[in-house]
């Protein structure tokens, strides 16, 4: 919920009506998208889940696991993601990341997993090759600068994870990208 005053009798009424992110504005970009991908992971694993689970869900049977429990997890891994966004062209230590959470790094590693559906090394990596994306889309960019500048420090570690995810090399990617921006033109 997103507010532009705090109350308390709003917060309780939030509180009341099973809010959980009660969120006053001003907010900072990174805080809300991070709590934007939280809740859309949620809805992801949620919806699979009901899927498999087909007319029990259905019916109101609250399928195995405990979703409060999962959405409290959530909430406290908040801090890495925020970190992740502020921070993905440098070093991310998973140490420094359990640290802001408040974890340990074994325990960091399996509630992230748990609520993500990867590791968090996965999730960084997926994350700097979605900037990757973006940054290759513009006119001149150059896969060097790239590579560097979303945290990869070794280019054919670079190309290996650009192909692992997207399917293809990255000089491939941005091949298609001049050709697809010259037929536009055109």
């Amino acid at each position: 919920m997103l507010t532009v005053k705090h109350s308390e009798e709003l917060a309780v009424w939030a509180l009341r009506m099973r809010v959980w992110d009660y969120i006053v504005l001003p907010v900072k970009r990174a805080d809300l998208a991070a709590r934007i991908a939280m809740l859309v992971s949620s809805r992801a694993m949620s919806s699979s889940r009901e899927a498999i689970l087909g007319h029990e869900a259905l019916a109101g049977i609250a399928p195995p696991g405990n979703r409060s429990k999962k959405a409290d997890f959530g909430k406290r891994l908040l801090p890495a993601l925020s970190y992740v966004e502020e921070n993905y062209s440098e070093k991310v230590a998973l140490g420094v990341v359990a640290q802001l959470c408040g974890l340990g790094r074994y325990q960091f590693s399996r509630i992230f997993k748990r609520v993500h559906g990867r590791t968090f090394r996965e999730f960084l990596i997926l994350h700097r090759i979605n900037k990757a994306i973006r940054m290759l889309g513009h006119p001149g960019a150059s896969i060097t600068d790239v590579a560097f500048a979303v945290g990869f420090n070794d280019l054919s570690h670079f190309a290996q994870m650009f192909r692992r995810y997207v399917g293809i090399c990255p000089s491939d990617y941005l091949h298609q990208m001049k050709t697809v921006s010259q037929a536009r033109v055109r």
